[in-house]
């Protein structure tokens, strides 16, 4: 019994040891203290310019050199979301058709006499809560005709070697279509744009048909297809046709 005893007194000794440790044990309090930083967005459209690559197939770009508003190009601010400009296309004149199907291809954009790729300008810079998607589409909503009704039927334009030039803090958009084919009231799309984690198709973006680094392409690049089935005869005349562009929010 005195042994049993003693084991029982060395157990209650070590655990008082243990006790008298427990006040030595260092204290630590935490509190947390908050930083700020606020950017506000720049107001007005910027500067455009003609921010080609490489020089066209006619040799004579001026990259870097402004683009301003005339009597065939409307430049507007739309704000943090909208078009900004399109340039006219210009198909010039030809005699009447004679073959079975007839391409003829867009002059370069003169930019009073800075020849350049055709181009559409829009920006997106809405808040980052609402700015998750945008859409640029576009249709013929005026079919190539002359002032007194008379139409090139079933006439389409195609836009090929489309590549974005991205302005000053924007982001490269997502999902741009090579080649987009635009017929008469059929919605045809050439950005279907998710921001996803890196911020894709933010700021002011130039979409551009053709001149792509080392592609002296871009006489090449905005044809007009017209069907001589179609078009069995074509009186000599003017025609002009209107293409609409839109820019949304949704894909």
């Amino acid at each position: 019994m005195k042994l049993t005893h003693k084991l029982c007194g060395a157990a209650l000794v070590a655990v008082a040891g243990v006790a008298l440790a427990a006040p030595n044990t260092t204290k630590a309090d935490t509190m947390n203290g908050k930083g700020h930083i606020g950017f506000t967005e720049s107001t007005g459209i910027q500067t455009m310019t003609d921010n080609s690559t490489s020089k066209d197939s006619s040799g004579d770009t001026g990259t870097g050199s402004e683009i301003t508003s005339n009597s065939t190009l409307t430049i507007t601010d739309p704000g943090e979301f909208g078009i900004i400009s399109v340039s006219p296309l210009e198909f010039k004149t030809h005699s009447v058709l004679s073959a079975s199907q007839e391409t003829f291809t867009a002059d370069l954009y003169d930019n009073g006499g800075n020849k350049m790729a055709n181009f559409v300008t829009y920006t997106d810079k809405r808040a980052e809560n609402v700015r998750a998607t945008h859409k640029l589409s576009a249709k013929l909503i005026q079919q190539f005709q002359t002032t007194s009704g008379t139409q090139l039927n079933g006439a389409k334009i195609t836009y090929n070697n489309v590549w974005v030039n991205d302005y000053a803090n924007a982001v490269q958009p997502s999902s741009i279509l090579n080649n987009v084919t635009v017929e008469l009231n059929q919605p045809s799309v050439f950005i279907n744009n998710t921001k996803g984690t890196t911020n894709a198709g933010y700021g002011q973006h130039d979409v551009k048909f053709g001149e792509t680094a080392g592609s002296a392409n871009a006489d090449k690049s905005v044809t007009l297809d017209i069907p001589k089935a179609q078009n069995p005869s074509v009186i000599a005349g003017d025609y002009n046709g209107v293409v609409e562009w839109t820019l949304s929010e949704t894909l």
